[in-house]
């Protein structure tokens, strides 16, 4: 591990899973606290949601992987499913001891690394102490078919998504005018921009995380993330937006109802409500590691 100069209160680590793969993340070691596992969104990163987690640092260690491909990860060759994707996330466990590293282990996500950690939880249950999960990726049965990416509607419109903006104005264009940012906070937004994209020697702007990598990931959904809801025996809270348009608000409800052990909060905000409403979500986060005992 070594220093980081952006995030000066965490260390950054790097793992090779396999030759050619090495992951790479932040840490904040904890100090006789509670150690969060967190892990990120499709496209996303850990650093990206800084405004939320370095709240976090003042009551509980903190430890955050970036997924093959994104983030300051390696990309490989191929994503090679989210089988692939859970075992890399357990050897950095294991690599670093964290389940020994503070007075409770707690596993959380947002979007699809929240759905991660859910079956992380019931491959090993004695892993994690809980879950804070937020808007976890929980999609309809229907939906949930593994298919190859020149036959995925998902995965084709990924691929033509634009991934290059000449400058940094450009960025700031582009995004801003997506209805999904317009009520992220300027901190939020900026933790996007200088986390999610490369600048490159002749001033253009890249995604760190390509259009083709995510496509491979969304080719390959969660095929047993019901089955595995049904058998968590870990305590867990979700905390999921109020967007009505949105499959995750009746299905984190239907989660909570269906298994004794899951706690359902619903926020205020889209998918994203942790880059609108970080002080808010903080709170809340603070709330369900107190219902969980920690």
């Amino acid at each position: 591990m070594k220093d980081c100069p952006i995030l000066a209160s965490t260390i950054e680590w790097e793992y090779e899973v396999e030759p050619g793969l090495t992951l790479r993340g932040n840490a904040h070691p904890p100090k006789d606290q509670p150690l969060l596992h967190f892990m990120h969104g499709v496209a996303f990163c850990g650093k990206l949601y800084w405004p939320l987690l370095k709240q976090l640092t003042d009551k509980y260690g903190l430890f955050m992987q970036d997924m093959q491909g994104h983030g300051e990860s390696d990309a490989g060759e191929l994503f090679e499913g989210w089988e692939s994707a859970i075992q890399n996330a357990f050897s950095v466990i294991d690599n670093y001891e964290l389940k020994s590293r503070g007075s409770a282990f707690i596993g959380m996500g947002h979007s699809y690394g929240a759905s991660l950690s859910i079956i992380m939880a019931v491959q090993r249950p004695e892993l994690f102490d809980g879950l804070i999960l937020l808007d976890p990726m929980l999609m309809p049965p229907e939906l949930l078919v593994k298919m190859p990416i020149d036959e995925s509607p998902m995965a084709q419109k990924t691929l033509r998504r634009k991934s290059r903006w000449n400058n940094l104005e450009q960025v700031h264009r582009f995004f801003r005018s997506k209805p999904a940012f317009e009520l992220w906070t300027d901190e939020a937004f900026t933790s996007f921009i200088d986390h999610t994209l490369d600048l490159h020697s002749d001033g253009s702007y890249h995604l760190k995380c390509t259009p083709q990598t995510e496509a491979e990931v969304l080719a390959g959904p969660l095929e047993t993330i019901w089955e595995n809801l049904e058998k968590l025996t870990v305590p867990t809270v979700i905390l999921h937006g109020d967007d009505a348009r949105s499959p995750i608000l009746k299905n984190s409800k239907k989660a909570a109802e269906m298994n004794p052990h899951i706690t359902s909060i619903q926020m205020t905000g889209g998918h994203n409500f942790m880059q609108e409403i970080p002080d808010e979500t903080f709170e809340q986060v603070c709330l369900a590691m107190k219902s969980l005992g920690f």
